[in-house]
């Protein structure tokens, strides 16, 4: 009989303990992501998790030689003495607040922070105090209220500008001489101002009633074309990127001017329409008149030319002869007459040559608006000195200068005679004193040419700048200097029929400068 073999008996396992309660506390104690600390009944910190000392930027060596209060912005102390007096009195035995740490390095840590007090019967124990960092959450806030006052403010200040806007436009347009009228996209009235509802009586039920339809229904039998008006209306409605402008004649005798433009947003996209009405009766009576007025002056002036043409033309003739009988009858009796007799001839005779010279300026002043002549280029150059040889006699000494003048485009008949005139006038007027000095220059100004002729002679007061361009018109008598007083009216109206002008500046003995001012286009090119 075999023997049996003895099993030994395994050991029981021995059972896994839990930490004590004091060590898992620790552990939560220190790993917890809140920062905790134990608080004397002072408030003085006695100890930290690392939550806490990171959340301060101290460390536990640091904050015990801290109270709770020497870690708390000023703003917020007051509360937190309020909230420990409750503690110590026992009123409560814990409080919520949200405040502000001092951090080491000068920041401040927002904190949603609970102080429980820890109490053993009637005995105190201290306090635990907890802080969870809020401090992104309460930026938000704080960033998220002032973008909301902002927004406020905006809004307050954009709804005050749209109100001063809206009064502005409804004062404009309360004020405005034109009838306004403001139809929307569906061909609703969405405003109009009391002058429109005045200019085309429309019943106030009507426009109260929004349709554009019945407006435009009441006013068509105001008008002396109301189909027209109609289909212009019609069309624009229908074309709304289009802008009209049109007359509309009443019944009663106004006119209404009609325009029409499209209300279009930032965006593009239409609104509607809005249309003005104006008034213009009195402006077109008053344009009509006026057109008759100078079609009747234009006429009178074509005949006063034609009559100047024809009276110059009928006096030539007598006057030659009266002037060549005096000739004549002058040889037959020379020596013959005594004084009074020689000067009866020679006024006769100067009388009839001074009329000759009047008439030919009449007949030319007559041909300078009237005929049509071919147009050449004319060398200023050329032209000013065939002036100075036809006044040969009269310059007696005088100087005459000039600079580079242009060649124009004109008629060299015109422009001969516009120098001839100038130069003697300026030889005309010289002082007694010394030989007359004359001077021509031009110059290109702007859209403009300028020639000028300027003398040293005895001038003339400035008032009468305009007037001496006014035919027949002397500042002088003719005893003291000759001429026919219409020089210078010739010279004006050749400037004018080149789209031009001709203008004169002087002061009383130190000479004058006349201005002759021509569009560029007339430069030859």
């Amino acid at each position: 009989m075999k023997a049996r073999k003895t099993v030994k008996a395994r050991p029981a396992p021995r059972p896994i303990r839990a930490p004590a309660p004091d060590a898992a506390f620790r552990t939560l104690y220190e790993r917890s992501p809140i920062g905790i600390a134990e608080l004397d009944d002072a408030g003085r910190f006695i100890r930290t998790n690392a939550a806490l000392q990171r959340m301060l930027g101290r460390t536990a060596a640091e904050l015990r030689a801290l109270t709770f209060n020497e870690v708390t912005h000023r703003d917020d102390l007051h509360e937190c003495e309020t909230q420990f007096g409750r503690l110590v009195r026992r009123d409560t035995d814990h409080f919520e607040i949200e405040k502000r740490f001092l951090r080491k390095d000068g920041g401040i840590v927002w904190a949603h922070t609970v102080v429980t007090a820890m109490r053993l019967g009637n005995r105190s124990r201290g306090m635990v105090g907890m802080a969870i960092d809020i401090t992104e959450r309460h930026e938000a806030q704080a960033e998220l209220a002032r973008l909301k006052a902002e927004l406020e403010h905006r809004i307050k200040d954009r709804t005050a500008e749209l109100e001063y806007r809206g009064a502005l436009l409804s004062a404009q347009k309360e004020s405005s001489p034109d009838g306004i009228l403001v139809v929307n996209a569906e061909g609703r009235i969405v405003s109009h101002n009391e002058r429109f509802a005045e200019m085309w009586s429309i019943p106030a039920d009507v426009l109260d009633s929004g349709s554009d339809e019945r407006a435009i229904a009441s006013v068509l039998s105001m008008l002396v074309k109301p189909d027209a008006f109609l289909a212009r209306v019609r069309h624009l409605y229908e074309h709304p990127d289009e802008k009209g402008s049109e007359e509309l004649a009443l019944l009663d005798g106004r006119i209404f001017e009609r325009y029409s433009s499209p209300v279009r947003g930032g965006d593009g996209r239409y609104y509607g329409r809005i249309w003005y009405f104006r008034d213009i009766t009195d402006r077109v009576l008053h344009e009509n008149e006026l057109e008759e007025k100078t079609e009747a002056l234009a006429q009178s002036n074509t005949e006063l030319e034609m009559f100047a043409y024809a009276a110059s033309h009928d006096l030539s003739a007598p006057l030659r002869r009266i002037r060549s009988f005096g000739e004549l009858l002058e040889e037959r009796v020379k020596g013959k007459l005594d004084a009074v007799e020689r000067q009866y001839l020679d006024r006769m005779i100067n009388s009839a040559a001074g009329a000759q010279k009047l008439v030919a300026d009449m007949l030319t002043l007559s041909r300078v608006g009237r005929e049509a002549l071919p147009l050449e280029d004319v060398d200023l150059n050329a032209a000013l000195e065939e002036v100075k040889t036809e006044l040969m006699a009269e310059l007696a000494g005088a100087r005459i200068e000039a600079g580079r003048l242009p060649v124009l485009r004109a008629h060299s008949a015109l422009i001969h005679s516009l120098l001839l005139n100038l130069i003697s006038n300026a030889l005309k007027f010289r002082k007694e004193e010394g030989p007359a000095r004359v001077s021509v220059s031009s110059r290109r100004n702007g859209d403009d040419v300028e020639v000028a002729v300027a003398d040293d002679g005895i001038g003339f007061d400035r008032e009468y700048a305009e007037k001496i361009f006014l035919p027949f018109l002397r500042l002088h008598t003719s005893q003291d200097y000759k001429g026919s007083g219409i020089g210078l009216a010739i010279c004006r109206r050749i400037a004018v029929r080149y789209g031009g002008a001709l203008t004169a500046d002087s002061e009383p003995g130190r000479g004058s400068t006349f201005t002759l001012r021509l569009p560029a286009t007339m430069l030859a090119p």
